[in-house]
């Protein structure tokens, strides 16, 4: 048996035991709902913000969503920053970012424009020039001239303690490659980019070992409040 013979066994091993490893995960995974409780809370007297995205966006990990991603993000504005926003959540769970395209929201102007998406992406192989054309039709559809937007990372999925090995290093892999090409899109287009640095020790992440528990939340909505906080400093 050849070298080469050997890799090309081994690739085709690697290959099949992820491709058991994914179907494995996808029918041994606890599914967790939305969350419940109103989507939105628009008084027409502050700047607003719109969050779209897919799992984490829906507060998924979460039973109610005053304890999801968005109003956590607009709590601590309120209390850190004393800033106070209007909101509107466009979330839906397993929603590649092509998926939230042509959904409809109240809000048509926002002041801050938030997109948390890429996991659906990343599982589903959207390729590098798909993902970044959808990237900008989210903003040409949901942004102004005037907003302000805003992309959070890619999660690492490495670290998501549902995936076994060597799944999560090639689902890693995978994530970061699209978060490069969004970072490099941010930057190119003047968006912001917002790093991901999540713990995800057991207490920050939701009993299906794939999304963030409520204090997961809670400490991620303190890293994009700030940043948001900053922008208004900015502007």
């Amino acid at each position: 048996m050849t070298f080469l013979t050997i890799i090309i066994t081994l690739v085709i091993a690697l290959v099949l035991i992820i491709a058991l490893q994914g179907k494995w995960a996808k029918k041994t995974a606890i599914r967790l709902p939305e969350a419940s409780g109103s989507r939105e809370e628009l008084t027409g007297n502050n700047p607003t913000l719109l969050h779209i995205g897919e799992s984490t966006v829906a507060g998924v990990g979460v039973n109610h969503i005053n304890d999801g991603l968005t109003v956590q993000i607009i709590q601590d504005l309120a209390s850190r920053h004393h800033k106070t926003m209007d909101w509107q959540v466009l979330g839906i769970n397993g929603a590649k970012i092509a998926d939230l395209l042509h959904c409809q929201t109240a809000i048509k102007s926002p002041d801050v424009l938030l997109i948390t998406t890429g996991v659906n992406d990343t599982t589903g192989f959207t390729s590098a020039s798909t993902w970044r054309k959808n990237l900008k039709q989210s903003v040409d559809t949901f942004a102004n001239a005037d907003t302000d937007v805003y992309f959070t990372a890619v999660p690492p999925m490495e670290k998501f303690p549902l995936l076994p090995r060597p799944l999560n290093y090639f689902l890693g892999v995978r994530a970061a490659w699209l978060d490069w090409q969004l970072k490099t899109l941010c930057q190119q287009q003047g968006w912001n980019y917002l790093a991901n640095t999540l713990d995800t020790r057991k207490e920050f992440i939701a009993p299906d070992g794939y999304h963030p528990s409520a204090e997961g939340y809670r400490q991620w909505a303190g890293m994009i409040s700030g940043e948001i906080a900053e922008g208004f400093k900015a502007g």
